[in-house]
Order: C-alpha cells, then structure tokens, then sequence
C-alpha cells in the first residue's frame, strides 16, 4: 500500500475513536435494548457515512460545502432531530424507576420505547450531519495521489474508514453491554442516560450553531 494510505490509517484511528454522537447514541441503546440495539444504531451510523462517502464521490457533498442554504436547512434538521433524541432520554429518565424494574425482570431488550428503531436513528443521526460531508470532502483528499486515478483511491479510503468506524463501535457495543451489569443499575442507570441525553442535546446545538468552514 502506498505511504498516503498508512498516513490516512494513523489520523483516520484517531478521528474514529473521538467520543461523539455515533458514541454516544450507541451506549444510549446498548443500555436500553441491549446488545442487538447497539449492533443495529452502529450498523446504521455506518450505513449513514456510507450515504455521505457516496456523495462525497459523485460530488453531492461539493454542493452542501459550497451552498450556505443547502448546508444550514440539512445542519437544522439533524441538530434538531439530536436534540430531540436528546430530550427524549432525558425525559425517560423521570420514570427510571420502572425502566430498571423492566431491566431486572425481562429479558435484554424488551425497552422499544427507550431505543425504538436504532438502525433508523444511527443512520439519521449521521445522513443529517453535514459536517460529515464536508469532513470526508476536505480530509479525503488529503491522503489521495494526485498522479494515479482519485476514484479507485477514494473508494478504498472511504471503505476503509467505514470499516474501521466499524470494528470500533462494534468493540464499544460489546465492551458496553458487559458492563450492562453495573450500568444499569438504578442510580448509575439514570445518571448515564442523563449524560447521553445531555451529550446528544449539547451535539445537537453545536451542530446547530456550526459554520461550513
């Protein structure tokens, strides 16, 4: 492999593992639904950097860098949809009492209310991030040759970073719902989903104050 692509391997672990939404909303329903719920909000995160690494190559993510209109409607809606994932754990957190009973008493998984269609939420919660799509189109061609073909170059790095975000949430899922033991216990249980909920409002309005550059 040529030096660029080891280059992109280095900054792009680092980039991969830098807590964030995908995180964040990844513990938020491995707690809640367990193991399945995690594999399923992570599977859709991927699938949501798969849309951006797409665009990104056929050049949709030039259009929503360069349009100050077309960035901010798509940057409101996904601040707005955080923040309501945000909200909406928060306020699961009034009647945590009975969410933990439900924990002890029944299997994993059995709380849709708290992680209802993680797959969809994992995949809005990127597709909606603009800011996706001006990183893959301002740090993609960084690590890219300028005298070999850039498709091909492009299509392995996206792959790759995809891959890579990959074999980390899915380590973070597992390493999660291992703790899930301890995790959910009633006090800990409802100061953890006080901090997801307020880390996906705080994302939320960053990502709503964001400018393109």
């Amino acid at each position: 492999m040529p030096t660029e692509f080891w280059s992109f391997v280095a900054v792009a672990t680092v980039v991969v593992m830098v807590p964030g939404t995908d995180m964040a909303l990844v513990a938020r329903n491995t707690l809640s639904g367990g193991r399945s719920a995690g594999l399923r909000t992570a599977t859709g995160t991927l699938l949501g950097l798969g849309v951006h690494a797409g665009a990104a190559l056929i050049g949709l993510s030039v259009v929503i860098a360069a349009s100050a209109t077309a960035f901010n409607v798509v940057r409101l809606v996904g601040a707005s949809y955080l923040v309501w994932l945000g909200l909406q754990t928060l306020w699961a957190t009034r009647n945590r009492g009975q969410d933990v009973a439900r924990i002890h008493g029944s299997p994993k998984g059995s709380l849709p209310r708290v992680a209802d269609a993680p797959l969809v939420q994992g995949m809005l919660t990127n597709v909606l991030n603009p800011k996706l799509a001006v990183f893959f189109l301002s740090f993609l061609p960084q690590f890219v040759d300028a005298s070999r073909p850039a498709t091909p170059q492009i299509l392995v790095l996206t792959s790759t970073f995809i891959v890579m975000g990959g074999v980390w949430l899915g380590t973070y899922v597992f390493a999660v719902d291992q703790l899930s033991g301890v995790l959910t216990r009633l006090v800990v249980k409802r100061w953890l989903d006080r901090l997801f909920g307020t880390t996906l409002v705080a994302l939320g309005i960053r990502l709503a104050i964001a400018e393109t550059d």
